[in-house]
């Protein structure tokens, strides 16, 4: 199958390629870089304006193919230059046309270096692609090797989106090793008139345990469909969303499957609040599932 990784000629970011590598490294599949020109304000047989298209043609395939020669393997990965009414329609039209099993893409270049922040072309494709979509924290680096670990952020009442099953199986087909993540935000002023420290953290040492436990029943029915190995369960903690994430080890070259919210489409991605949340304090590189 085919890995669709969408690159930007004005930015000629590498990141969504280097996670791209990393995950074809892991998956066994192909990858095919894209670059989009926009050419939804051209009329129909102007001959100028198909003139200008064709030379930011030029200009782009130019720049695309000189990044990817520069890349270890690079070269032999092919590059498509096409037109579209828009960077994201365009780049998820060659993905349906090559039957993608995932869509690259890089963060908003407003976002903090090493964190994900999503641009409009981003916002679009999560919240309309029918195939998981990754994306690749800003200035993100080739790390050597294969994917480490994916790591499903789990979401309580609920996993309605699936995403346990869907990532456990994900594991399985590249061979990575599987844990389950859930955060906990308690912001310190919400205990402050009414809480002691003590009742505080045995309220959230209950919560933890409840969430170990779901965790462990959603595991255990998910295992009399698939093959699932032992797998770690960890809950990070904090008054703030960075601050639990942080509590998380994360390891270099792991992944952070997110489910999509309950107001999704079947079948199509669309990342809720929580999961918004914690793509944007995620350290590593994170991949949205759509909602089976």
């Amino acid at each position: 199958m085919t890995i669709v990784v969408g690159f930007s000629a004005s930015r000629q970011s590498r990141a969504p390629l280097n996670l791209a590598v990393q995950i074809a490294a892991s998956s066994g599949h192909s990858i095919v870089a894209v670059a989009v020109v926009e050419d939804s304000g051209a009329r129909a047989g102007d001959p100028f304006q198909q003139e200008f298209i064709d030379h930011l043609t030029g200009l782009t395939e130019a720049a695309l193919r000189s990044v990817l020669d520069e890349m270890p393997g690079g070269a032999g990965i092919p590059a498509i230059v096409t037109p579209g009414p828009s960077t994201a329609a365009g780049l998820l039209q060659v993905a349906y046309d090559h039957d993608a099993a995932l869509v690259v893409v890089g963060s908003s270049s407003s976002g903090l270096m090493g964190r994900l922040a999503l641009g409009s072309v981003t916002d679009r494709i999560v919240h309309t692609a029918r195939i998981p979509v990754a994306i690749a924290p800003r200035g993100y680096e080739l790390e050597p090797g294969r994917i480490t670990r994916i790591t499903a952020g789990y979401g309580g009442a609920a996993d309605e989106s699936g995403l346990i099953a869907a990532t456990a199986e994900l594991t399985r087909r590249w061979s990575l090793p599987l844990r389950v993540v859930s955060f906990t935000v308690r912001p310190l002023a919400a205990f402050a008139a009414t809480a002691t420290p003590g009742s505080e953290q045995a309220m959230i040492d209950r919560w933890i345990d409840q969430t170990r436990d779901a965790v462990t029943a959603e595991l255990a029915e998910v295992r009399t469909r698939i093959h699932v190995p032992d797998t770690e369960v960890v809950v990070g903690t904090g008054p703030d969303w960075a601050t639990a994430m942080d509590k998380v080890t994360w390891r270099p070259g792991e992944i952070l499957a997110l489910g999509s919210g309950a107001a999704g489409v079947v079948s199509q991605v669309f990342p809720g609040t929580v999961a918004n949340r914690i793509l944007r304090n995620s350290p590593v590189p994170v991949i949205l599932m759509p909602k089976t």
